[in-house]
């Protein structure tokens, strides 16, 4: 971040997602179950800059204060397919899915520094309500075909998340050290097809 208060994060993602399936057959009457796994790969660009209100001793982002932060940011996500075979023999050839998500939020907190005010300790701990709206640019179109015991095979195109949604939480940001820092968020969503209940998501980042 600039002493100023804007700042520009560049992140790059990989993940390992497994995942359980439990439900019914066609007929409605035996259960069929599947468990598979995949990966995902995705990177991310975000810009934005902090308006601090109330410090009333320097200029010092880290230090005791108000602030209002507005964002914009620009992600991108795939999501590999998995070929698999549920319990009932029913097998499942899924493509992979892109996505490419806008988002433009704002957030709304308080700082609280560890340091006293002739010192340059830089942790501090931060809580922040958030809100904003997200767009979904390619919808994670994804090609699934599904054969059947007896050979027969049948494949779709699924339209995962399209369109806008809203989203709004609260979130917490602790800087245990110079280079390390512990984060939890607390986030729901609503748009077009698409809506979630709550994401909570904990865990470490390190600077460098």
């Amino acid at each position: 971040m600039h002493d100023k208060g804007s700042y520009a994060d560049f992140v790059l993602q990989a993940g390992r997602y497994e995942q359980e399936l439990d439900g019914f057959d066609n007929t409605g009457m035996d259960k069929s179950k599947a468990d598979y796994g995949t990966w995902g790969f995705g990177a991310s660009v975000e810009v934005g800059h902090m308006f601090s209100f109330g410090e009333n001793v320097d200029d010092r982002q880290w230090f005791n204060h108000w602030f209002l932060e507005p964002q914009l940011q620009l992600s991108y996500f795939r999501a590999k397919g998995a070929d698999y075979t549920t319990s009932t023999g029913l097998k499942v050839d899924q493509g992979d899915a892109d996505y490419l998500t806008g988002r433009a939020g704002v957030v709304l907190g308080k700082k609280f520094n560890y340091g006293s005010i002739n010192d340059l300790d830089k942790r501090y701990f931060q809580i922040a309500l958030i809100g904003g709206v997200k767009h979904e640019f390619i919808d994670g179109d994804q090609d699934i075909t599904y054969t059947g015991v007896d050979g027969d095979s049948l494949k779709v195109s699924a339209r995962d998340i399209d369109g806008t949604r809203f989203y709004y939480g609260v979130n917490a940001d602790w800087q245990l050290a110079r280079d390390w820092r512990l984060y939890a968020k607390f986030e729901r969503e609503k748009g077009n097809d698409f809506s979630e209940d709550y994401d909570v998501s904990v865990g470490f980042k390190y600077a460098f």
